[in-house]
């Protein structure tokens, strides 16, 4: 499925929202975000110009009963690579620790100006859930059930990067 979202910061401008999210700091301060917990940041770096970081999330989410005959909500743990230009501009893809092909998700987080003034950064991706072809008939809800968790999660991380620039 497609998945689109837009992350609204009201009083800080698209550098200082870029900033945020290049600093390992904003990653500690992501406390019991819905749906994913507390991040645990893995790695780092730079590469020239460009900031990678990795980070571990445990998913807490209440699958359907027939999901769970395929998937251990406590085993729903996934490391998302991102990769981030100085503009915030990046790409990310999501690896899961457990039940490799179950989840596929990558794409781009795109930071500009906001509609309304300060800064909208737009998170962009292909998002694929596949329980093999036993697990058909749940697939759908358990990709609704990761999409509403993965919206739930970033929409909560604007009110962490907005104390976090003070």
């Amino acid at each position: 499925m497609r998945f689109e979202l837009h992350q609204d910061f009201a009083a800080h401008a698209p550098a200082d929202v870029a900033a945020a999210y290049a600093d390992p700091g904003l990653y500690g301060a992501m406390v019991d975000l819905p749906f994913v917990g507390t991040p645990t940041t893995l790695r780092h770096g730079l590469d020239g110009a460009i900031t990678e970081v990795s980070v571990r999330y445990a998913v807490q989410v209440e699958l359907p009963s027939a999901a769970r005959v395929f998937v251990d909500p406590s085993r729903l743990t996934f490391v998302e690579h991102v990769r981030l230009a100085a503009d915030g501009n990046g790409t990310f893809h999501v690896e899961p620790d457990h039940y490799e092909r179950l989840l596929r998700f990558a794409g781009t987080y795109r930071v500009g100006a906001g509609v309304h003034g300060g800064t909208r950064r737009s998170v962009a991706g292909d998002l694929r859930v596949d329980l093999g072809w036993k697990g058909r008939l749940v697939e759908a809800d358990v990709t609704r059930v990761i999409a509403n968790g993965l919206r739930d999660a970033l929409h909560a991380q604007v009110a962490v990067v907005e104390r976090y620039l003070g």
